[in-house]
């Protein structure tokens, strides 16, 4: 317990650069001056609506209600030996359509419709589903033709989803020690949500941790919660898994969220518990 406290109160700043990424006609190496990109916070995307059959998502056409991208791709630092700057989008992680090109950031990109996002993907309205990813990605050329995709920093999901609202804030417990705390939730620029409090205030009120809140990412599929591990000492950041999510309820009439956690960083507590949030 003693190892880990001095651990967690550690502030790390991991910087990432790039991944390489081969070309049909360019070369991969180590970038002399590179560039760091940033999307911007004022980035937004929908790709909103709801099920024709709520109960099979999977095989349900989606009636979409609000579709809308704002997205600026920002210089944080370098580009002194870059001469190219792409925005690409996938579709489920498939092939690569380029949707942007400058040779200077910032880049904005605007959609207003769904056929912005889909037409040049290829795609038909009848075959989205929910939970389906349209993924923007940030990469760029150096003058000799080395190509580069920037780190994760310069990428940007949009998923196909239900409405929800889950703004606000909320008081919260868990049934591993049974606290009362109140947290908030807010929403992130790519349709996710981030919570104050991401594991039901495990860390910081059934441990000795008491000022690691261990906030926490999460994705609502017409009310289900996506497993994630996405939290500040998830298994998403590094060597630990502390309050891991594998899945959770939402219900927008009641504004209570529930979600089940798990941990194995410490075999003498609880491995397991659910934590609920309640809109206050």
């Amino acid at each position: 317990m003693k190892k880990i406290k001095n651990l967690l109160y550690i502030l790390t700043a991991v910087t990432l650069l790039y991944s390489c990424d081969s070309e049909e006609n360019g070369t991969v190496g180590t970038i002399g001056h590179g560039a760091i990109v940033t999307i911007a916070d004022s980035s937004e995307g929908k790709l909103l609506g709801s099920a024709v059959d709520s109960d099979d998502l999977e095989n349900s056409q989606v009636i979409f209600s609000d579709t809308e991208l704002n997205l600026t791709v920002d210089l944080a630092t370098g580009g002194d030996n870059v001469s190219n700057y792409e925005v690409v989008k996938t579709y489920n992680g498939g092939s690569e359509v380029v949707v942007a090109s400058s040779a200077t950031l910032p880049i904005n990109i605007s959609y207003t419709t769904l056929a912005d996002y889909i037409d040049d993907l290829g795609l038909e309205e009848a075959n989205l589903r929910i939970g389906d990813v349209i993924t923007f990605k940030t990469k760029m050329t150096t003058p000799d033709g080395v190509f580069y995709a920037a780190s994760t920093e310069g990428t940007f999901n949009v998923t196909i989803n239900c409405s929800a609202d889950l703004t606000g804030t909320y008081l919260v417990t868990n049934s591993s020690c049974n606290p009362s705390f109140t947290t908030t939730i807010s929403k992130n620029a790519d349709g996710t949500w981030h919570i104050g409090s991401g594991d039901g205030g495990w860390l910081h009120q059934c441990t000795g941790n008491t000022s690691l809140l261990n906030s926490a990412n999460i994705t609502v599929v017409c009310g289900k919660i996506q497993p994630t591990g996405d939290l500040d000492y998830g298994s998403n950041g590094g060597s630990y898994d502390i309050g891991d999510i594998q899945g959770g309820t939402w219900d927008q009439a009641t504004g209570v969220l529930t979600m089940e956690h798990t941990q194995t960083w410490s075999a003498s507590r609880d491995g397991s518990w659910t934590s609920t949030y309640t809109r206050q």
